[in-house]
């Protein structure tokens, strides 16, 4: 038995299978009762296209620094102004028009700062089949060695979510 390396993209398509996103598995996930476990020893087939987007130069709007100019101005007033500016803010007392254009105009040299290169985005059109159920419950191959047919490969890889973004990665 020969032992294979999965290229990235076979292992984005996997990953693709397990991110919280895809298929409604968040709300599966949800419907699990708390500190659930089970082994798992499944083959499943995965077939389709992965893509991977052309590169390009993005203006990425978490990186303007808007919060910068507005401590920069907030820092130019005393106490008593900003207490004027917060409660006419919370009244919607303001003529925005007013101040529109030099807004737009800051904000639009901010962004010249704010230009990063990304990567091109991957999509992924994947179907999945359960092949083999090798778990505990399941019914057994006859055969005393792994399971795995002859002249098929063992492929064994970890897959660990991020609890904060949701995001799974395979190692």
């Amino acid at each position: 038995m020969t032992d294979l390396e999965l290229t990235d993209l076979q292992k984005i398509a996997l990953s693709r299978l397990f991110d919280p996103r895809q298929k409604g598995s968040k709300k599966l996930s949800r419907e699990l009762p708390d500190g659930t476990a089970e082994e798992v020893d499944i083959i499943v087939r995965v077939k389709g296209t992965v893509k991977k987007g052309h590169s390009s130069d993005k203006i990425v709007a978490a990186s303007v620094p808007v919060w910068k100019l507005l401590a920069l101005a907030l820092d130019k007033v005393n106490e008593a102004t900003l207490e004027a500016l917060i409660t006419q803010a919370i009244a919607g007392d303001i003529d925005e028009s007013k101040v529109k254009d030099r807004v737009n105009d800051a904000i639009d040299r901010l962004k010249l700062t704010a230009k990063k290169h990304t990567s091109g985005s991957i999509t992924a059109n994947l179907v999945e089949t359960l092949v083999a159920d090798l778990g505990a419950g399941a019914p057994q191959p006859k055969k005393e060695d792994d399971g795995l047919v002859e002249g098929t490969t063992k492929v064994v890889h970890t897959v660990k979510v991020d609890e904060k973004t949701g995001q799974a990665s395979l190692f």
